[in-house]
């Protein structure tokens, strides 16, 4: 027997459901928390269900833990960030990440890139932050350090765990020591004053 095309509903809108709000065709020991209702008005239940099973839940926040740590370059990696003027650079990116809802949990850098560790919330995309902050940063340099200053297009984004939000903060900050450091990984950093790192 042929059968027709299998078509998915279309969600016009999702709806929370208390706790105690049962759905005729769910077992009443089921409660559900949200509902996808369909432009045919048909409505779909889903349970919250833990290991040890259907568990009453009316989750009324978002509880987000995103850490990212940025690393940008100058414009072909020129060691154009004097040292007179960095430490203010560095404090600008940490407003400019603040004015956008960001936390700058970390800044540091050398001559010719900057390091962020950053925390963002669920709405923001990485991207569009790290444009933002480059071209805020990019205004600032330009009116206050060095006229004619340009960031590299690119730039390395990296999810953190919060296990190691502490020894990256750590790595971040020290970007200016001048001793060759193993990181996690087997990543070295070689000296300041070469302006790369490997």
């Amino acid at each position: 027997m042929k059968r027709g095309p299998i078509t998915k509903p279309r969600a016009t809108s999702i709806r929370r459901h208390r706790a105690a709000r049962h759905v005729a065709h769910h077992d009443a020991s089921v409660r559900p928390i949200a509902s996808l209702t369909t432009t045919s008005g048909s409505v779909f239940a889903f349970p919250f269900v833990t290991p040890a099973g259907v568990t009453e839940c009316d989750m009324p926040s978002t509880h987000v833990s995103l850490h990212y740590h940025v690393v940008f370059s100058t414009k072909n990696r020129l060691p154009l960030i004097a040292a007179d003027w960095r430490e203010s650079l560095h404090a600008d990116l940490g407003g400019c990440l603040r004015g956008l809802g960001g936390v700058a949990l970390q800044v540091g850098g050398v001559a010719d890139h900057v390091h962020l560790l950053i925390g963002l919330k669920a709405v923001h995309a990485p991207a569009d932050i790290v444009r933002e902050v480059k071209k805020a940063s990019t205004s600032w340099i330009r009116e206050s350090a060095e006229s004619r200053f340009q960031w590299q297009e690119g730039y390395g984004a990296f999810t953190v765990s919060r296990h190691d939000l502490e020894a990256l903060t750590a790595y971040v900050a020290s970007q200016e020591a001048s001793s060759i450091e193993v990181l996690p990984g087997g990543v070295r950093r070689v000296p300041s004053g070469t302006g790369h790192s490997l």
